[in-house]
């Protein structure tokens, strides 16, 4: 019997022949020189975003004895939190933050579509949460990454199916009795066909959308002179995969209308062996360090950027290229995507001053106050050990006392001596004041301060201490605490959600190939107007012209409540002046705050009168004197809460009246 031969893609390290040669594509060893280049480049910083998980993490404080207190108070983990959950709350008040701005000429009907599709996104594609996810990256490393594409899932789609089949009945001879055959069993005849249901399967889309993920900032090495993600110079992204994997990235390329896999060449990458470097791969992966020996991984580089291809006027081509175990030149294509960019942005938590892709983190800018808050906890504890346990002091003459074990002081540490009435007694240490934890509590405070984690955010050891009993007073607090990371938001708005927005309209209008229904995201009025219905399914070719997305969530968030707050005290103030009480739309004051609180259904439980568009002001309306009345000293200019002072009320109606 001949001997199978065995599939090498499957040989260990141990079984590896280093004889045997491979040739190595030069486009692939290009690419995998440029990567360790920049590896290089940014070796000090990706080793310092290791240090800023691992602190995040609650890694143990370096000390220097092993008897010494190693507590950690988890600053950056606190902060972290309190202030990922802040900005995530303002950037995202609703599932999608946006509003469209048309850049040529469209109709109405067409962009409300296009901002509809876009939300439709948000919403089913869970932005929100990848946003937070970037956000919590952004706050540890500086720097948040996403990755978007068009994702088409295909999946076994259980289905009722409908089928005949023949109906059968017992025969029966000219006496009425049935007929058995020899073996005594029930002979019966076809009379005809009957249908049957039963469940079947069919592959089927069940997704086909835009897609966009938080990626791992590890996984990306990006070109030492890029700064922004419009400019054009590339980057690099490592993944590691089994030949399983990469045969299942094959056939989603063949859905996006991509060329597939060179056979002969993925034959080649079957039965390639290639030795991943671990250090690098446990970047990627979760916990533990599991290795399938029989299915082993294989690495992937993806170029993105310009190559020395050229197209019709001698420019080089935006491409993306696919290398395999730094040897095998997978895909060498122009980008496939309309806006010719790498499917990579980023956020930043705080800007650096210095030109740089990376930003500034909440571990990096709180580094040294965190460490010096440790040290004071640690400090203290340590001296509350050497008072429990105590120590001594001893004579160096004593021939039962190693001189080399004087010099270490280890509390509870006793050691043999000649004579022991003659041993000094060791000095008492100072127990813990309540100095000290006073210093420890300034420099807790100190660290929130740096970071902005505030006692309005995150409650510090006092938190009744200076802090509002009322709601109102908490949300001016709050408020005030939100407009300090106004700048920085307002950038992570235009980075990152923004972004989402327009790339993700502009690859609906490449790849969105079938009818879909969606929820339609228009006001009330323009439903009305255009005679809408909740919701509306929307043709290909409906997406159409070149849309803008602006961003509402930090304007929404932070200027609503301002905004509700002005047109109630301008409310107040027309109530208490008749003149001006008589031009004031009530009932457009009320539709408009109730909008800004979110409801859309305004008319549902706001009575608009057709009779009376102006309305009736918050208080009970005065009859409106005429031109040439005075205003009396009966004029209703009470101080309300929120209002100005009876003096100033007074003079701003009589220059209203000598107007009329």
């Amino acid at each position: 019997m001949p001997h199978k031969k065995r599939n090498i893609h499957y040989k260990t390290d141990d079984d590896f022949d280093g004889s045997v040669k491979i040739k190595v594509d030069p486009l692939a060893k290009h690419i995998g020189d440029m990567w360790d280049e920049w590896d290089g480049f940014w070796g000090s910083k990706l080793s310092r975003f290791e240090d800023f998980y691992n602190r995040w993490k609650g890694q143990k404080p370096t000390r220097d004895k092993d008897w010494q207190s190693q507590f950690n108070k988890r600053l950056s983990w606190q902060s972290e939190k309190a202030l990922t959950a802040t900005m995530h709350n303002i950037l995202f008040p609703t599932d999608a933050p946006i509003d469209k701005e048309a850049t040529e000429d469209v109709d109405e009907l067409s962009a409300i579509l296009g901002k509809s599709m876009v939300s439709h996104w948000f919403k089913i594609g869970l932005f929100s949460k990848e946003f937070l996810s970037g956000i919590r990256a952004s706050g540890i490393y500086g720097t948040g990454c996403f990755e978007d594409d068009w994702f088409i899932r295909v999946e076994d789609v259980p289905r009722r199916v409908e089928e005949e089949i023949d109906d059968f009945r017992p025969m029966v001879g000219p006496d009425g009795n049935k007929i058995f055959d020899e073996e005594g069993n029930l002979r019966s005849e076809v009379v005809g066909k009957r249908k049957i249901s039963r469940t079947g399967f069919k592959k089927e889309v069940v997704e086909d959308r835009y897609r966009v993920r938080k990626t791992n900032i590890f996984a990306w090495r990006i070109h030492p002179h890029k700064l922004t993600d419009e400019d054009d110079f590339p980057v690099i992204k490592q993944e590691f995969v089994t030949f399983r994997d990469l045969k299942k990235m094959q056939e989603r390329s063949q859905r996006l209308g991509l060329q597939t896999f060179d056979e002969k060449l993925m034959e080649e990458i079957e039965h390639d062996v290639f030795k991943v470097d671990e250090t690098k791969a446990t970047r990627l992966q979760k916990d533990g360090t599991f290795t399938d020996k029989k299915n082993p991984r294989l690495e992937i580089l993806h170029y993105w950027g310009l190559s020395p291809r050229k197209d019709k006027d001698n420019e080089e081509l935006p491409s993306w290229i696919m290398i395999i175990n730094r040897k095998h030149t997978l895909r060498n294509i122009e980008n496939p995507f309309w806006h010719k960019k790498p499917p990579l942005f980023h956020i930043v938590w705080t800007e650096d001053e210095k030109p740089s892709w990376y930003g500034i983190g909440i571990i990096e800018i709180g580094e040294n106050a965190e460490d010096r808050a440790n040290n004071i906890v640690n400090i203290r504890t340590d001296e509350r050990k050497k008072n429990i346990k105590g120590g001594g002091r001893y004579v160096r003459s004593d021939p039962k006392i190693l001189k080399t074990e004087l010099y270490e002081n280890t509390p509870g540490v006793w050691r043999g001596c000649t004579d022991i009435n003659n041993i000094q007694p060791d000095i008492p240490l100072p127990k813990s004041t309540p100095d000290d934890y006073k210093e420890e509590e300034v420099a807790t405070n100190d660290y929130r301060e740096i970071t902005g984690a505030t006692a309005s955010i995150l409650p510090a050891a006092d938190s009744k201490k200076g802090q509002p009993d009322t709601l109102g007073g908490m949300k001016l607090v709050r408020f005030q605490s939100a407009q300090r990371f106004k700048p920085d938001l307002s950038m992570m708005e235009k980075m990152g959600v923004r972004k989402m927005a327009n790339r993700g309209y502009l690859l609906t209008q490449q790849f969105f190939t079938k009818p879909k229904a969606i929820k339609v995201f228009a006001s009330k009025d323009e439903k009305k107007k255009l005679r809408l219905d909740e919701m509306y399914t929307v043709a290909p070719g409906q997406i159409i012209g070149k849309m803008n997305f602006y961003c509402t969530g930090l304007t929404e968030t932070l200027e609503k409540g301002e905004n509700i707050d002005r047109l109630l005290r301008f409310a107040e103030i027309t109530g208490k002046i008749p003149p001006m009480q008589a031009i004031t739309n009530y009932q457009n004051i009320e539709k408009r705050i109730a909008l800004w609180l979110g409801f859309e259904d305004v008319e549902d439980f706001v009575l608009m009168d057709s009779q009376d568009p102006l309305g009736q002001p918050p208080q009970q309306q005065q009859q409106v004197p005429p031109p040439q009345a005075t205003i009396t000293a009966k004029l209703p200019v009470g101080q309300g809460q929120g209002g100005l002072p009876p003096e100033l009320l007074a003079r701003i109606a009589q220059s209203v009246q000598r107007g009329v």
